[in-house]
C-alpha cells in the first residue's frame, strides 16, 4: 500500500492540478483571473492529499497541533487551496503561450496511474467513495503535463552559458563546500531496545563501563577491536565501529559536534547522547570545494529552477485572484 500512494501521490500531487470551470459562487472556492476553482475539484484534491498523509502518518494526525494555533488538518486545507491557485496561475499561463500535450502522453500517464492502483482494493474504494473517476484523473494528468511542458519551455529558452553558471559557482562557493567525517564509535547504552531509560542503577554501571572503555582507547588498544567487543551498537560493532563518511545533519546533534570538532586520529571523551555513551574516533576527514566542472550540470539545473520558480512567483503575484467561501477550507 505505501509504494502504491507514493506512485500515486508522485503521480497527481506533486503539482496538484486542478480542473475550473464556470459556475456559481456559492460552488466555487477561488477566483483565478476570472476562472473558477470548484468546491467540488477542491474537495476531490484535498481527499487525495490528505489520503497520502494518512498512509504515512496515520489518520490522528489531523487533531495534532501544526504550530501557529492550527491543527494539521486545517494546514492541510489551506496549503491545498493555495497549491490549486498557483497551479491554475500556470497552468492559464501554458495556455497562453501555446503549450500543447498530446494526448497519447495523457492516456499512457492514465494506464501507469490505473495500473499502480489495481493491486490495492482499499485505493480503489477511496477513489470511488471520493468519486474521483478516470475522467477527474485524466484532466488532472493533461494540466500537469500542460504545466510541466510550460516549465520545459521556460528552462530552454533561458540559455545558461558557462560564463553564467561559473560566475554563479564563484559568488556562491560556500553553498558547494562538502564538509565529512569518517569515524568509528563504541555505545554504551543506557536505554533498551524500545528506547525506554535503563534504571539509575544500571546507567551508573554502564558509565562505569563507558569511562574503563574509553581509558582503554586512550592508552592505544585497538580501537576497532575494542568496539567489536563493547560497543551495544550491533550493527557497527561488527564492522570495529566503523559508521563510514557523514555529513552534517545525519547524526544526533551530541555527537555530530564532537564529531566534527575532533581532528583526524583523535578519540573524544564521552558524549552523552539518548542512546548512552558514546566513544568516537575520527579515521578521515573531507572539507573542500569541488571544482567548477564538477558542479556544472547541478549549478545549471540548481539556476533553472531558481529562476523558473521566481517566474512561477511573478506571476502569482500579479494574478487577480479571489479566495471565495473561506469558511469551507475550515471545517
Amino acid at each position: 500500500m505505501r509504494k502504491i500512494m507514493s506512485i500515486f501521490i508522485i503521480a497527481l500531487l506533486s503539482i496538484s492540478l486542478v480542473a475550473c470551470g464556470s459556475g456559481k459562487s456559492g460552488e466555487n472556492v477561488a477566483k483565478v483571473n476570472g476562472k473558477f476553482i470548484t468546491a467540488q475539484d477542491f474537495e476531490k484534491n484535498l481527499a487525495l492529499t490528505k489520503k497520502g498523509y494518512e498512509g504515512l502518518y496515520g489518520e490522528e494526525i489531523w487533531t495534532k497541533d501544526a504550530g501557529d494555533g492550527k491543527t494539521f488538518n486545517e494546514l492541510i486545507k489551506e496549503q491545498v487551496l493555495e497549491t490549486m491557485i498557483s497551479v491554475e496561475v500556470l497552468y492559464q499561463e501554458a495556455q497562453k503561450q501555446g503549450v500543447k500535450v498530446d494526448e497519447s502522453e495523457v492516456d499512457k500517464a492514465l494506464k501507469e496511474f490505473k495500473d499502480s492502483v489495481a493491486a490495492s482494493a482499499d485505493m480503489k474504494t477511496f477513489l470511488e467513495k471520493s468519486k474521483i473517476d478516470d475522467e477527474f484523473i485524466k484532466n488532472q494528468l493533461r494540466k500537469e503535463l500542460t504545466v510541466s511542458g510550460l516549465e520545459e519551455s521556460f528552462k530552454a529558452e533561458l540559455k545558461l552559458t558557462d560564463a553564467d553558471l561559473e560566475d554563479y559557482f564563484e559568488k556562491n562557493k560556500e553553498n558547494y563546500r562538502n564538509q565529512q567525517v569518517r569515524a568509528s564509535h563504541i555505545l554504551i547504552k543506557t536505554v533498551d531496545d524500545s528506547m525506554n531509560p535503563l534504571s539509575e542503577d544500571k546507567i551508573k554501571e554502564q558509565e562505569k563501563l563507558a569511562n574503563e572503555v574509553l581509558q582503554k582507547a586512550k592508552a592505544g588498544d585497538d580501537f576497532a577491536e575494542l568496539a567489536k567487543t563493547y560497543s551495544q551498537d550491533e550493527g557497527s560493532a561488527k564492522n570495529g565501529g566503523d559508521l563510514n563518511f557523514f555529513g552534517k545533519g545525519v547524526m544526533v546533534p551530541e555527537f555530530e559536534e564532537a564529531a566534527f570538532k575532533l581532528e583526524k586520529g583523535q578519540i573524544s571523551e564521552l558524549v552523552k547522547s539518548q542512546f548512552g555513551y558514546h566513544i568516537i574516533k575520527v579515521t578521515d576527514k573531507i572539507d573542500e570545494i569541488p571544482e567548477f566542472e564538477k558542479l556544472k550540470d547541478s549549478i545549471k539545473s540548481e539556476m533553472e529552477q531558481s529562476k523558473y520558480n521566481q517566474f512561477a512567483t511573478e506571476l502569482n503575484e500579479k494574478a487577480k485572484i479571489e479566495k471565495l467561501l473561506k469558511d469551507e477550507t475550515k471545517k
